[in-house]
């Protein structure tokens, strides 16, 4: 009874999380579908911090992220591997970061721009830039971020991926742009593994899968 508490809040995740994107899926079917894959990294997979590193061997610059304390997002831990000075899809940004879940499982694919302080304008003709270039394909949504009006957000969710375009502002000057794709499959997987209990795999002293005689 200890642990119920916990388990609840876990079930709800699980709960909302798919109506969630059930919801979504009907009500967003007829836009394109948002990518699953990045430098041939393919969203719930499981990869190495060695693999991510090797994909992205060619295209930016290794950047080491603290992950002795992972990095919690709604109640579930990811682990974080930068990249500088990366090319995507024909646009230079000047961070990357991939997350796994715990299992190693591709997350997050998270795209990072920020402000030059010798032409602040250019960052907000980019962000304009970027949002009609992702208008065209997504049908990207006005989401407001409670306690944070220096953000605004669009959001565009289908076929199990969420996309978030965010601007970030301060004294009326943007400041950074965020292009987000986090995979809500691997999220729901995550909270499933966690809520999962052990299998019994001994029996009377003997363990499955080991080797017995008729004496045993």
């Amino acid at each position: 009874w200890k642990n119920q508490p916990q388990k609840m809040t876990i079930m709800r995740r699980i709960i909302f999380t798919i109506c969630f994107t059930f919801i979504t899926a009907i009500s967003l079917a007829q836009q394109k579908n948002l990518p699953e894959e990045f430098f041939g990294l393919k969203f719930c997979e499981k990869y190495t911090p060695e693999q991510l590193k090797d994909a992205m061997n060619n295209n930016g610059v290794y950047l080491e992220i603290d992950n002795s304390k992972p990095y919690d997002i709604n109640g579930i831990q990811y682990l974080r591997y930068g990249f500088r000075n990366v090319n995507y899809d024909g646009r230079d940004y000047p961070l990357l970061v991939l997350a796994t879940n715990t299992s190693g499982a591709l997350s997050l694919v998270d795209f990072y721009i920020s402000n030059n302080p010798d032409s602040p304008a250019m960052l907000d003709s980019t962000y304009n830039v970027i949002k009609s270039e992702l208008s065209k394909d997504y049908e990207l949504t006005d989401f407001p971020v409670q306690d944070h009006p220096e953000i605004e957000r669009m959001l565009a969710i289908n076929n199990g991926v969420t996309l978030r375009l965010d601007k970030y502002t301060e004294d009326g000057q943007t400041t950074a742009i965020e292009i987000s794709y986090f995979s809500l499959l691997a999220n729901l997987m995550e909270a499933i593994e966690s809520e999962r209990p052990e299998i019994q795999d001994s029996f009377f002293g003997m363990k499955m899968g080991s080797t017995q005689t008729r004496l045993t």
